[in-house]
C-alpha cells in the first residue's frame, strides 16, 4: 500500500496495529527488506496525527512501562497438570528492581 501511494488509507485501516514487531521479517528476507521498519513509522506518524489505535494498545504499553513486559511472570501447568513457576523451573526471575530502574529511565528518554 506505501509504495502505491496509499498511506492515508493505510493509516486508517487499523491494519499497522497487527504487526507484533517481533523482527523476523528482518532477519530472514534475503533482500534485506524490512517492513517493521515501515510499520514502526507509520505507528508514529498516526500517533502524531491522532489517529486511532486498538482498544487495550494502551493497556498494553502501561504494562511495559511498569513491568517491563506485557504481562508479569505467571504459573503454567505441566503435563502433570502441577503448577510451576520460574524458580521451579531453575529460570531466573524476569525482573529485578535494578533492572526496572533501569529500563523505566531508558523508556522515560524515549518518551521524551
Amino acid at each position: 500500500m506505501v509504495q502505491r501511494g496509499l498511506v492515508e488509507e493505510l493509516l486508517r485501516s487499523g491494519v499497522i496495529w497487527m504487526c507484533a514487531l517481533c523482527l523476523k521479517c528482518k532477519e530472514r528476507c534475503p533482500s534485506g527488506v524490512a517492513p517493521c521498519d515501515i510499520i514502526l513509522e507509520l505507528r508514529n506518524i498516526a500517533v502524531e496525527r491522532g489517529l486511532p489505535f486498538p482498544e487495550g494498545y494502551s493497556t498494553l504499553m502501561f504494562s511495559v512501562l511498569e513491568q517491563g513486559m506485557i504481562q508479569a511472570p505467571q504459573e503454567v501447568a505441566t503435563r502433570q497438570m502441577e503448577l510451576v513457576d520460574r524458580e521451579k523451573l531453575g529460570l531466573p526471575s524476569a525482573t529485578s528492581p535494578r533492572d526496572m530502574a533501569k529500563f523505566s529511565r531508558a523508556m522515560e528518554k524515549v518518551m521524551e
